[in-house]
Parts: C-alpha cells; structure tokens; sequence
C-alpha cells in the first residue's frame, strides 16, 4: 500500500530519521493508532540501526509500526534524552565503553542493604526509560538502542548481542557499535520529525482530538532555564539549584540556558563541562573546584603550546592513541631513551602552574587539570589514594593537557572513562618508552630485569607491569604474579 507520507529528516551520515505513514493493513488500535501508522528508519553516521532480517525473508530498513508510541515517548523524555549527561549514582570505577556496557554491567550493584538495592534498581530502571529506544514500546520489535549526552555530543550505542529482539527469527543486522553525533544536530531532528509528522496527520485527521494534543504539546516543547541539571550529577545539581552559597553559580546556569538553549537541546557551559566529570555533594567542594578550574594567573611557553594537539577519543582501546603521542613526544623533546626530568620543575619552566594546597576536593578526586589558550595549571590532591606515584600523576594531567578537546579534566571515580584510559596510558609510556624497555631487558622479563627497569626510571610496580602488559611483554596473569612478588619486596 502506498505511502501518503514520507520524508527524512537530518543526514544519513550524522544522525536521520526517516518515516513513512500509510494505512494501517489490519486495523485494530486507536484511532490516532491507526492514523500514525507507518514504517521509520534510524540512521546514525551512515549505518541503518533499525536494518533487520526475518528467517526466509529479505532484509529491511525499516520498522513497521503505529508512530503512536514511540512519538508519545519521546514527548515525555526529550529532554532529559538529549541532555542527560552523567551515569547514575554506582557507575564509578566502571570502565564502561559506552551505554549499553554501562547497563549490562550494572546488573549487580555493589554490595547494598535490601532497602537501598530496590532503589537503585529502580534508579537504574529509570534511567533507561528515558534513553532507550525500545522503552518506547515493549511490544514492538525495536533495537537495543541507547541514546546518551556526552559532552557536546550524543553517543548512539546499540546491543543486540545481549539484548536481542523478543520476536522469534528476527534479527538486526548491526549487532553491536557505538558512534557519536553531534548534540544540537540530534535534538533538531528529533524535534523537526516530530512536529512535521503529527502537523502532517493533524491535516489528515482533524477530528483526533488525541493527535491534536500530541502536536500540540511538541509545539510547545523546549528547554526551560533549569535545564541546565541534566547536563551535571543529580546531588550536585540539586544543591546549586538549593544552596544560598552557589546562588551566584545558580544564576550564571539559568542564564547561559536561556541564552543558548535550542529547542530540545541544552548546551554546556564552562561549570557545567567540568561538573559532569564528578558527584559533588557539598557547597565548598563546588566552590573549591570552580575556583581552582577559572584561575589563569601564568602564561604557557609558546613551544609548550605548541605541543598542545587535541583530538576526539576513539571509544576503543583509547590507550593507543596515548601510547602513541608519548612517544612522539619523546622523540619532539629528545628524550629518547633518557628518564622523564622531574616532572613538576618541567611543567613550571613551561609556565604551567601547580596547585600544591590541598583544595578541600574529596578524596575520590584525584588529580584536575585546567587549560586555556595561553594558560594551564594542575592539582594533584593529597588527600587522593593515589595508585601511582606523584610524578605519574603529573604525567597523567600532562597527556590531559596536550590531547583533550576540553579545557578541564578530571581523574577520579567518575572521570570521563575514555579520556581517563588515554591519559593514563600515555603516562606510563612517556615514563617507559620502548626502546628502553627492551633494551633494558633483552627479551628476558625477570624479577630482577623488572627492578632494573624500575630504578632506571624511577616507576613503580603497577605502571611498570602494566605498561608490560600493554607492549605484549608479558600476559595479564603474568602482570598480576609479578606485581604481586614485586610488590613483597617493598
């Protein structure tokens, strides 16, 4: 049967919708069920998410369904979807790839008391009704898609590994992958789709009171001035919007949102950008760490600049890309084979500056860094159980500096995990270039050939291992047994 309304909105190769509305071939809903009745596609960078198969029949792109549900859904969710920023509450220490893995391996809380376990279930719970796509409609053959605010950008992950379709014989061609879109680009589409199918079915069926309100309350649907919450931890905002202290840091959100926001859409501002990154549940800490974050008071060495080479995150293996930029910073500096120079002289001779008083930041902060164009400063936290020694801490905001698209950074229980991974990585690399660890062990890792390499360097257990580990010189069983001897020997 022919379509009497089709169209696409946005870009194949960004982010697109694509819906298509005919006569419903066995009519048995609601009125406004039927009327909405047609296919739709999703497109995320050039890959049809909901392209599926049936067993004896051929692939198809698109969905089959009444409009209804799904349209219904996204008015009640929009915003929180393509805003929403931080995990809920126990995603910390987590190396989550994205939201999916988020979900599967949140299954089992932490060790909780019954009472608290059923709420963070249902915490959980509701977090993926409002960013799952197949939350729109159980009874619908939908992917497992999982749409989540990540910086200025969407990250579009689908699992239909783990969470195949109820339906027997389909399938989803993609299984699994995760790519990311552009914040604003997705709000638009999502909104312009919305508003454009229901005036379109609004002329068709004046007399669907349900449709009427349905466009309606898209028409109407925009970010308001405390939409800003979405974008930071649920505590932290909730003190912002309740503490007399932060009324100054209240009224500068309110107003970057009635200045930027865009439909659905909420951009970050600077506060916002770096709160995402920790659970802040005091006004000092807020205050400590903003402070700490606006302060510009050197001026960075332009080779220093220079240096500075940001570029995006690859969700996988995201240590490779910091493996890599150590040592082609080796070779820029003419480090070679030599041990890193101590490391906080260094970063002060760039005109970098470093916070050594404690800020009061709680000790699950470990280290923030901070750059603009011509400025930078790092704090290592004392009161932080750092696993790795000071001057790797150092290293580790260094590789923040010169590669995150950011201006701030936070290493802690809640950093941005793919950020974390990159800096830390290019860390133990800048510490233990390759070419020295071979030539200090010549094929042969040993006890002693690792307490060498160690005191040649000046590294200790874990960075050490790991970055064996990491090069192939030995397997992660072995990392853990020699850390484990090593570590005996004090």
């Amino acid at each position: 049967m022919s379509d009497w309304f089709s169209r696409q909105f946005g870009d194949q190769s960004h982010f697109a919708l694509r819906v298509a509305l005919s006569e419903d071939p066995y009519p048995s809903g609601s009125d406004a069920f039927q009327a909405l009745w047609g296919s739709f596609e999703v497109w995320a960078q050039g890959r049809c998410l909901t392209r599926s198969q049936r067993d004896g029949e051929g692939i198809a792109n698109a969905v089959v369904w009444s409009m209804l549900p799904i349209l219904s859904w996204l008015s009640e969710v929009g915003i929180r979807l393509v805003n929403e920023d931080p995990y809920p509450r126990f995603s910390k220490g987590l190396d989550v790839v994205d939201a999916c893995d988020w979900y599967e391996r949140t299954a089992t809380p932490p060790l909780l008391d019954p009472e608290r376990e059923e709420r963070w279930f249902l915490r959980r719970s509701e977090w993926r009704h409002h960013h799952a796509l197949r939350r729109a409609d159980e009874a619908v053959a939908l992917p497992n898609v999982v749409f989540r605010r990540q910086g200025e950008a969407v990250e579009v992950s689908w699992d239909n590994e783990n969470w195949p379709p109820a339906h027997p014989g389909l399938r989803f061609v993609d299984p699994r992958g995760r790519v990311a879109v552009a914040a604003l680009e997705f709000a638009t589409v999502l909104l312009d789709a919305s508003r454009a199918v229901l005036e379109a079915v609004c002329k068709r069926f004046p007399d669907v009171s349900k449709l009427a309100e349905l466009r309606d309350r898209f028409n109407s649907l925009a970010a308001r001035s405390s939409d800003w919450r979405w974008l930071v931890h649920r505590p932290t905002a909730e003190l912002i919007e309740s503490d007399a202290e932060l009324r100054e840091v209240r009224a500068r959100l309110h107003e970057h949102v009635d200045k930027t926001a865009h439909g659905l859409f909420v951009a970050h501002s600077f506060e916002t950008g770096l709160l995402r990154q920790v659970r802040l549940e005091s006004a000092a800490e807020i205050s400590a760490l903003l402070k700490f974050a606006e302060a510009h008071d050197g001026a960075l060495d332009p080779a220093f600049i220079k240096l500075v080479r940001p570029a995006p995150v690859t969700p996988q293996r995201p240590w490779e890309a910091g493996n890599e930029r150590a040592e082609s910073l080796r070779d820029e500096l003419g480090w070679k084979m030599d041990a890193v120079p101590a490391l906080d002289q260094w970063l002060r001779q760039q005109g970098c500056d470093i916070e050594e008083n404690d800020l009061g930041l709680p000790r699950y902060v470990a280290l923030v860094s901070r750059k603009s164009d011509h400025s930078a400063g790092v704090h290592l936290n004392p009161r932080a159980s750092l696993r790795s020694s000071p001057g790797v801490g150092l290293a580790t905001a260094l590789g923040h500096l010169l590669m995150d698209e950011e201006p701030c950074a936070i290493q802690g229980d809640w950093e941005d995990w793919g950020r974390g991974k990159r800096a830390r990585a290019f860390a133990v690399a800048l510490f233990l270039p390759e070419a020295g660890i071979r030539d200090e062990l010549r094929g042969n890792v040993d006890e002693d050939g690792v307490e060498r390499l160690m005191r040649r360097y000046g590294t200790g257990v874990t960075a050490t291992t790991m970055r064996l580990h990491n090069l192939g010189f030995i397997s992660q069983y072995e990392q853990q047994d020699l850390e484990r001897r090593l570590s005996r020997h004090g």
